[in-house]
């Protein structure tokens, strides 16, 4: 895979602590995020949720999301640093959207609910999600994951700390923007960086 222009790049150094009612973050590099949920909260260089603290109000957990970039990005390489800080009572998992789209689009999940990584096409609004593939995969409380997901063509590859590990080919959906994702866990984010491919 060989990679072109960096396109997105957040640090999450260049805004300010804390977090606002306001449902959109513009940085200075003017890399505009839309939660989705507010639960999302921004400190210490890196953007962080906890919607495992709500589980006694929803059983079933709490989804957090946030969306960046353009629904018309094709072809790139989405890479994302994570870490599991809490897992609620489903055990939790963390993800990033690539291809997103309002009806749906394409999701590489680290799960502590088994243990596993998935590569996921969401149809439907996200009310249906075929598993395009599983594998098992140890997943800690504390230490940082680098997850990639990459778009060429027809082809989506899904990968752990630069290890390609999930992959399909299907092309349901094109092109899309990048997503942040939190089911029933408490998790960090940084170092958010997206690459057109050649």
């Amino acid at each position: 895979m060989s990679k072109g222009c960096l396109i997105l790049e957040d640090q999450f150094d260049d805004y300010a602590e804390g977090s606002t009612g306001d449902p959109i973050w513009t940085p200075v590099e003017m890399i505009t995020w839309t939660r989705v949920v507010p639960a999302w909260r921004l400190r210490d260089r890196m953007m962080t949720v906890d919607v495992a603290a709500h589980e006694l109000a929803y059983p079933r957990g709490v989804l957090a999301y946030c969306l960046a970039g353009e629904t018309s990005w094709r072809d790139y390489l989405l890479e994302v640093e994570v870490s599991f800080r809490h897992r609620g009572h489903t055990g939790g998992n963390v993800g990033i959207w690539g291809h997103y789209q309002e009806n749906g689009g394409y999701e590489l999940v680290l799960g502590q609910d088994g243990n596993t990584l998935k590569l996921v096409r969401a149809d439907k609004g996200f009310t249906e999600f075929d598993f395009l593939q599983t594998v098992s995969t140890e997943v800690e409380l504390g230490p940082w994951y680098r997850l990639g997901l990459a778009f060429r063509g027809s082809q989506v590859d899904g990968y752990v700390d630069g290890k390609s590990l999930v992959s399909a080919v299907d092309s349901t959906y094109q092109a899309g923007q990048i997503g942040l994702k939190v089911h029933d866990a408490a998790a960090a984010f940084r170092s958010v960086r997206v690459w057109m491919l050649v």
